[in-house]
């Protein structure tokens, strides 16, 4: 078990505590990506409008082969497959989140048509795929240049690509440390090393759209106390449950980085030109 997929598994039994008591973000949607609301609009923030955002931005063919880098518990993944016929797979390194992803499927009617791989999303493929996407999950690779070099080569021309994360774009920071370290993020890319990194790969950028103002974020006041008591109950918190409490740090330190302008939350698509 990596590092990474100890923390989402025990990031998934805080969830499912926590939901006893009301909490635990979208883990009833069987996501934990953002929440997001348009701008100025009076609409709650959820969960599934970033699955609207993807489904527009793939636009998938017909009997479409598919592949959800890091599927987490599976939510993206079952929502497209339940709006298109397409086949394929998602993969995570967390055994509770592919048992979630799994049964979700299957309690659904999906599970002929999709499978959950306990993989590496850098491991290898058996067939290529029509539409690859990744959610808030080439943030966590160790090397995200190699990553994506790897991915494009998996797609079938005139497939897509979409990269859902968060890039900083200010100085590097305190918050950005504590977000790097509380998230397990080696390397955070800009927005311009990832278009030269996708370009470099040998796709086409065809479409971004920033989703920055689409977060409802803390207050700037209320990231910073949260995040001073993090700081605070580190020393006295056992150290299996440190990297998710760091997690939680990370959070809120990239909450301030957005606050302050320093982070955007990006949609890019890249397509694999035909030969």
């Amino acid at each position: 078990m990596s590092d990474l997929g100890d923390y989402y598994d025990r990031l998934q039994r805080l969830l499912k505590l926590t939901r006893r008591v009301g909490a635990g973000g979208g883990v009833d949607h069987l996501t934990v990506h953002r929440f997001l609301s348009p701008p100025d609009s009076l609409e709650p923030a959820r969960p599934d409008l970033l699955h609207d955002i993807l489904a527009e931005l793939l636009a998938l063919p017909a009997g479409a082969r598919v592949l959800d880098a890091g599927c987490g518990l599976g939510g993206t993944l079952r929502d497209i497959a339940l709006r298109s016929d397409c086949t394929g797979e998602g993969r995570t390194i967390s055994a509770s989140q592919a048992a979630t992803a799994r049964a979700a499927l299957a309690a659904v009617g999906l599970d002929h048509r999709i499978r959950i791989v306990e993989a590496s999303y850098d491991a290898a493929y058996d067939q290529p795929f029509d539409a690859i996407w990744m959610i808030e999950s080439l943030a966590h690779s160790p090397d995200p240049r190699a990553t994506l070099r790897h991915l494009a080569q998996q797609l079938m021309p005139g497939g897509r690509l979409v990269i859902v994360d968060d890039h900083p774009v200010g100085p590097d920071d305190g918050d950005l440390a504590w977000f790097r370290r509380g998230w397990q993020v080696p390397e955070p890319l800009s927005p311009d090393a990832l278009a030269e990194t996708l370009r470099g790969a040998g796709l086409t950028l065809t479409a971004e759209r920033d989703l920055s103002q689409w977060q409802r974020l803390k207050p700037l006041w209320r990231a910073s106390v949260w995040l001073t008591l993090c700081h605070l109950a580190r020393p006295l918190t056992p150290a299996h449950w440190k990297p998710v409490l760091d997690g939680y740090a990370g959070g809120l330190a990239l909450e301030r980085r957005y606050r302050r302008g320093r982070m955007r939350y990006l949609a890019t698509v890249a397509t694999k030109p035909y030969p």
